[in-house]
């Protein structure tokens, strides 16, 4: 038995760095290791989301990836919320590393469908998980879409490299 099942709680850290100099990072895990599970949420304003059965608001999304601090190949899920349309959550994997490639950048995820409900969640458990490698959560925008050439989602899924 442990000593405390809180150890998520102890590997959690705050940093001057990324957008408006400020981010939290924790470590990568193996996937199930829920001991060590941190999530980043960024929610929507979800006075301005509709309800299920109307038409879903479209925003193209956008994260911030520090100069610094990630380092970990991150799945970003993507929840649309309460939908009678049947749209189901998606996935981008972004490696921190090598997509800020020591810059701070804005990395665009592409065009989502959102409702009441609808987010975006990040976690530090996946298969290749030491313990070692920084998981950042940095800031995300959601801006509104509003031409007709849609940015397709999720065009990337980097592999890790």
């Amino acid at each position: 038995m442990r000593a405390t099942p809180y150890i998520a709680q102890i590997d959690i850290h705050q940093l001057g760095a990324g957008y408006d100099n400020h981010i939290y990072f924790t470590h990568s895990y193996p996937a199930g290791d829920i001991f060590h599970k941190v999530t980043g949420r960024w929610e929507l304003n979800q006075d301005r989301l509709p309800a299920g059965d109307q038409p879903g608001k479209r925003y193209d999304v956008f994260v911030h990836l520090p100069s610094h601090g990630g380092q970990a190949n991150v799945k970003y899920n993507f929840i649309p919320g309460d939908n009678t349309e049947r749209a189901q959550a998606d996935f981008c994997h972004v490696n921190q590393a090598t997509r800020s490639n020591g810059s701070d950048t804005w990395f665009e995820f592409g065009t989502f469908t959102f409702w009441e409900g609808g987010r975006i969640e990040a976690d530090n458990l996946h298969d290749a998980g030491t313990g070692d490698a920084d998981v950042v959560f940095d800031a995300m925008a959601f801006v509104p879409h509003n031409s007709k050439v849609t940015t397709q989602a999720c065009l990337l899924n980097d592999s890790g490299t």
